[in-house]
């Protein structure tokens, strides 16, 4: 970057030592970037396993896999399971918007896997922060906290009077969702990708959780479904903790491979919503009715 620089101000006029000095915390902002992420990586990896070419191919295909699976989602919730959606759920359109930022998200993650680290997870145990990944940050968790809120009853609008204890909760939990969705980005552009980390898992903890629950009460998908939609990034989660114990970068394919068989799993259970308990038909009724 600093040839870029020195070659665009051969022909522009680059800033003074006071214009310089008004930038905010420009000394640490140069101190930390001068070091540069290749540097942190070089001297992390000395004691990893780095990934072979057919360990590298691997990997990128398994994150390049979310397209499709997210795109089958969008299908079965637009067009085979909607009307079950629209009869049970009071935002379904929350689905599809946290389809399209999980896919964003990945977009992101995958961009800023070829560009920094050349695949390898080295990056994320630094608190090197950049834009894309900030954006990744907003995307990703962002879908989950909508994924939560979209599951919400046909007879729950978000601002409510409560009509019992229960509905307290509900209206706390959605809150939070909706909080933890407008906080985000403000915690990660004011205490970087760490700050952002350590709040992140904690309110999708949280959201996974409500999820769950309400993917059981309000969509009647069987129990196991929904515990196989909360075990895969739980077995995530244990796959990364393995990779810092060990160093060993061919750990990215299975943490890449168990969250997108959470993505199967949600796929797979809205395909399955009502299925036990479907839903009288409206042609059914009104026929009934009339006779």
């Amino acid at each position: 970057p600093q040839c870029c620089l020195v070659a665009t101000a051969a022909g522009g006029m680059p800033l003074t030592a006071t214009q310089l000095a008004l930038l905010p915390n420009t000394r640490s902002l140069l101190s930390r970037r001068s070091q540069g992420p290749q540097c942190c990586l070089v001297a992390a990896a000395a004691g990893g396993v780095p990934l072979t070419a057919a360990q590298l191919a691997m990997t990128q295909f398994a994150h390049f896999m979310v397209f499709p699976i997210c795109l089958g989602t969008l299908f079965v919730a637009c067009e085979m399971r909607h009307h079950v959606l629209h009869q049970r759920l009071r935002a379904p359109f929350l689905i599809v918007i946290s389809n399209v930022c999980q896919q964003v998200a990945l977009a992101a993650e995958i961009g800023h896997h070829h560009f920094v680290g050349n695949w390898e997870l080295q990056v994320a145990l630094t608190d090197m922060s950049d834009l894309v990944n900030g954006f990744f940050y907003a995307m990703l968790y962002g879908s989950q906290y909508l994924r939560a809120l979209a599951l919400r009853p046909r007879d729950s609008p978000f601002a409510r009077w409560p009509r019992r204890s229960a509905d307290v909760a509900h209206m706390l939990f959605d809150t939070l969702m909706l909080a933890a969705i407008l906080a985000t980005p403000v915690v990660y552009a004011a205490q970087g990708r760490c700050g952002a980390g350590k709040l992140s898992v904690k309110l999708a903890s949280a959201a996974s959780a409500g999820t769950v629950a309400r993917m059981i009460r309000v969509l009647g998908v069987s129990p196991t479904l929904a515990l196989v939609f909360w075990l895969m990034p739980m077995l995530g989660v244990l796959t990364f903790a393995a990779y810092k114990a060990t160093l060993i970068e061919f750990l990215h394919f299975p943490l890449a491979i168990a969250f997108l068989c959470a993505e199967i799993a949600w796929g797979a259970a809205l395909l399955s919503c009502g299925a036990a308990h479907s839903p009288p038909d409206v042609d059914c009724v009104s026929s009934s009715a009339s006779s």
